[in-house]
């Protein structure tokens, strides 16, 4: 998956009167993380602040070539064996820290 950083968002039609288009369109300039590759693509005004996407976020793109916001979880599992282990310890009325 590339994901990219958000340098730039300007107004899609700038200087075009008449594009038939329904809904206010951005354009993004992007710059893909590890190459510097830079890539322009257009996205509704809409779905850039229904996904919070503002200049200086990660995106990243669908197989379908749908823009996200690219946002990184860091998370722990605790299993239901360690859970055990916490509460006998508390019994036994030790801490872990």
């Amino acid at each position: 998956m590339h994901i990219y950083t958000v340098e730039e968002i300007t107004e899609a039609d700038f200087g075009c009167e008449e594009t038939g288009r329904d809904k206010p369109m951005a354009m993004l300039k992007l710059r893909e993380d590890t190459s510097s590759e830079e890539r322009y693509v257009e996205a509704s005004e809409e779905l850039l602040t229904r996904q919070k996407i503002s200049e200086g976020q990660k995106v990243c793109f669908t197989g379908a070539g749908n823009i996200l916001k690219y946002i990184r979880v860091v998370a722990a599992v605790i299993t239901d064996k360690w859970m055990g282990r916490i509460r006998s310890s508390q019994q036994q009325g030790l801490r872990r820290i």
